[in-house]
């Protein structure tokens, strides 16, 4: 069974090698646009692909800080959780500083005809040290706060979902997940005990179904995870749109297993309790 930590990094690889694909689709674009107006080899194109890569290193290491902020932190993790996360950003770093220095260097005998020059592979390397030194002082913050509440007088007991980390891992589910045990603890607390119920029940159901396939599976927990955000918002804000869209995509997806159909049809009633309906 995978720990936090390596359910995380795996996590993190699997949006870095999503996020690949749109980037050199725009790295190509970004070449068109230059050589339309004559400065292919100039050096406004080489920065300007830097960006566009440096932008993926500042998503992927914001996704890191994302899923530990989101993911409820079990027991076990308590004593390991900071370590993990410095050395996920510490990996991070060292594998896209070296992406980009290769790329750059490509870049560099490709448009210009010779080796990246010692000035910017400096300049480059300083740019990693500054990002890393942020980061670092982010998971620092995330550390002393977490330190903070364990001191705090523990709230009235909640309300948990029960889904093993190893479901979570498998389906790449820790944020939607995260999120949905956000909204259930929160409507709990207001005393909406019986839609946050209803909430837990389908989430669990969903997750533990053997008949679902993980991709339809997947699917139903981020409909779940957009429907109970929009349930927990204030009613000026709540956008019905994307509760009929989330609610119709999940729907097609339960109601042909008995067990997720009566799970669902739970959590409309207990919307339309407070004034939501759902189709």
């Amino acid at each position: 069974m995978a720990n936090r930590g390596e359910m995380f990094a795996k996590e993190v690889d699997l949006a870095a090698s999503r996020a690949h694909g749109p980037e050199e689709r725009d790295l190509e674009i970004i070449v068109n646009e230059h050589a339309s107006r004559g400065m292919a080899t100039s050096g406004a194109n080489i920065q300007t692909r830097h960006e566009r890569r440096w932008r993926t290193v500042a998503e992927l290491l914001a996704f890191r800080l994302r899923l530990e902020q989101e993911t409820p932190l079990l027991a076990e993790d308590e004593t390991s959780w900071y370590e993990r996360l410095v050395a996920c950003i510490d990996r991070i770093v060292g594998q896209e500083q070296d992406r980009l220095l290769h790329a750059l260097d490509q870049d560099y005998r490709r448009f210009v005809g010779g080796p990246l020059s010692d000035s910017w592979r400096g300049q480059v390397l300083r740019e990693f040290e500054a990002l890393r030194s942020q980061y670092l002082k982010e998971a620092e913050i995330r550390r002393d706060r977490r330190a903070l509440e364990a001191k705090m007088p523990k709230p009235p007991t909640g309300i948990t979902l029960n889904i093993s980390q190893s479901s979570i891992a498998n389906l790449n589910l820790g944020s939607q997940v995260g999120q949905i045990q956000s909204v259930v603890g929160g409507l709990h607390e207001k005393g909406l005990q019986e839609i946050a119920a209803a909430i837990k029940e389908l989430t669990e159901s969903i997750v533990s179904e053997a008949r679902l396939a993980d991709t339809p599976k997947r699917e139903a927990v981020e409909m779940v995870s957009a429907i109970s955000e929009e349930i927990a918002k204030p009613q000026a804000e709540r956008r019905t749109s994307v509760l009929r869209m989330a609610s119709n995509v999940l729907w097609e997806i339960v109601k042909h297993v008995d067990k997720l159909a009566a799970a669902y049809e739970l959590v409309k009633a207990a919307a339309r309790s407070q004034g939501i309906e759902l189709p």
